[in-house]
């Protein structure tokens, strides 16, 4: 149940070209800030929005060449898509067949641009999103607010053609994985946020999907409703044997989640890796700020990496030519007079805000070397540090690292 794709979308001034592979019973979460093009490639799988070479009415190109609207069949379908519905049996694999099979010995979509989705080695980028086999949880879920529990879960296994009986059965047994059997007569109205979050994911489970799709499912959730569902989710996924895409902007989310995290920035992806590889080796500024390091881009000679034309760092890792240093803004010392017998790394700094960063307070610092730094409220007060107030900074060799740019 793999999944093998390349999003493509041009949409006014932006542009989306996202390769993305998922092996079977992984999950991947995109991050990336806001209007970075997560959701438009999640919106891209679940067939919402067409690939560069599709129908460029909307729609997808099926065989006999009758073309279809991707959104129309989103809105008559969207609680196959939006509930984890796969479509209807044998018709939707024969549709599928003939999309993947036929279209692409003929190259009539997604080849002109390259935009392609297979899972299983099978093109399914032609097929209307009720055809797709997928499973969707959106951010407010969209359960049918007149269902149960209980009718809301059974509604993809009903969609299929199961007998009402087999699909209530289904849903119950989903209902009682994710603790929610109790529950089951109730209306989405009478359900807590976290519960209604676990209702979605049975309705997409229900249906044993080959690809689930997660977006931001657990952003509408308070702090400690979200803390507890994500580790109810997190046993979930474990048990899904199929690919999961998991999209988020909160990198607690992606590194608790994720078997993989792949950071979009601009419609792209800067970099790939699991959560130890992100947080150590961040490669974009977005990536540094987000896992809390500062971050600079040099040319290294031995210890030595030249920033910029005024500023040098040393570092503990030798290295040639292009690296990236990173080093956390607890290391960053300030002191108000250039400090006698100082560590290498000191340069002068004029404080440009103070913010509260938990127990601490962060320091943004402008000069030769734009940093942040963390310091204690006392150490703020014995320094007088104030914004326009001149300081300096110093940061020890062996706590700057770097690594290949």
């Amino acid at each position: 149940m793999s999944l093998d794709a390349r999003l493509v979308v041009s949409r006014a001034k932006f542009q989306l070209d996202l390769p993305l592979t998922v092996e079977s019973g992984e999950v991947v979460a995109l991050l990336g800030p806001n209007g970075a093009g997560k959701t438009t490639a999640l919106r891209a799988l679940a067939g919402l929005i067409p690939l560069e070479g599709q129908n460029r009415q909307g729609g997808n190109v099926r065989r006999g060449g009758k073309g279809g609207n991707a959104e129309k069949a989103a809105r008559d379908g969207q609680g196959r898509v939006g509930q984890g519905g796969e479509g209807h049996g044998e018709q939707a694999e024969q549709a599928e067949r003939d999309a993947g099979g036929d279209r692409a010995e003929r190259g009539e979509l997604g080849e002109r641009a390259g935009g392609y989705v297979t899972l299983d080695g099978r093109r399914i980028d032609g097929l209307p999103p009720e055809q797709r086999r997928i499973g969707v949880v959106f951010q407010d879920y969209l359960l049918f607010p007149h269902l149960s529990a209980l009718e809301n879960v059974a509604f993809g296994p009903r969609c299929r053609g199961v007998d009402k009986g087999e699909a209530r059965r289904a849903a119950a047994e989903w209902l009682e994985l994710v603790g929610l059997a109790e529950h089951a007569r109730k209306k989405p109205r009478q359900l807590s946020g976290g519960q209604a979050q676990r209702v979605a994911l049975a309705r997409a489970l229900v249906t044993e999907p080959r690809l689930l799709l997660l977006d931001e499912p657990l952003a509408a959730l308070d702090a400690r409703t979200r803390m507890d569902t994500r580790a109810h989710l997190r046993t979930r996924l474990a048990s899904h044997p199929g690919a999961t895409v998991l999209v988020t902007h909160d990198p607690l989310d992606a590194m608790m989640l994720a078997d993989r995290l792949v950071i979009v920035e601009d419609g792209a992806v800067v970099q790939v890796g699991d959560a130890a590889t992100i947080t150590s080796r961040p490669r974009t500024d977005y990536v540094a700020r987000l896992v809390g390091l500062n971050l600079y881009r040099g040319v290294a000679s031995g210890h030595t990496v030249r920033v910029s034309e005024e500023f040098d760092l040393t570092t503990a890792d030798r290295g040639e030519g292009e690296v990236f240093v990173a080093f956390p803004p607890a290391a960053v010392a300030l002191w108000a007079e250039r400090p006698e017998g100082s560590p290498r790394n000191t340069w002068p700094a004029e404080v440009a805000a103070i913010a509260r960063h938990g127990d601490s307070l962060r320091i943004e610092l402008t000069g030769p070397a734009p940093v942040a730094a963390d310091v204690t409220p006392a150490a703020a007060v014995d320094l007088d540090l104030a914004p326009g107030r001149h300081i300096w900074a110093s940061v020890k060799a062996s706590e700057a690292r770097s690594y290949p740019a």
